[in-house]
């Protein structure tokens, strides 16, 4: 996923984990990537489900870019979590504290670290949590 992108704004898509197991709001009902995920057979977006992980190689991917945006003097547009909520609540983590300590040069902090890590790409996060759902969660 991601080398090759069809959308004009961005150069490259990137996804550490595939899932969201919250539903923050009534707009989750309409979530594309939920839609996707049943439509390819999946379970990992809902209450009570898991989010995994990407595999490594995919993970490792914007360090290539990275080098090789570095090596061309220029910056590579990366859309990252088409298929995730970055913050995704598991009930203990956020689903970004979740991933492996230390794994390639990611100084140990999940994606939020690794970002400052990857300087040669620009992330454009998508965000799918709903404010009215969090400010609620906050107030309880």
């Amino acid at each position: 996923m991601g080398d090759i992108m069809g959308i004009p704004w961005t150069d490259r898509a990137h996804n550490e984990w595939w899932g969201c197991s919250s539903k923050a709001g009534a707009g989750c009902d309409r979530c594309y990537a939920a839609v996707l995920d049943r439509r390819t057979g999946g379970n990992y977006f809902g209450i009570g489900t898991s989010p995994r992980l990407t595999k490594e190689q995919n993970r490792n991917k914007p360090h290539k870019w990275n080098r090789d945006a570095e090596a061309a003097g220029k910056h590579v547009w990366v859309f990252c979590g088409s298929m995730m909520d970055f913050f995704d609540f598991t009930g203990e983590k956020f689903v970004n504290e979740l991933l492996p300590d230390g794994t390639a040069h990611r100084g140990g902090g999940g994606p939020i670290d690794f970002v400052r890590h990857v300087t040669a790409c620009n992330f454009v996060q998508a965000v799918k949590v709903c404010l009215e759902a969090l400010t609620a969660q906050k107030e309880s």
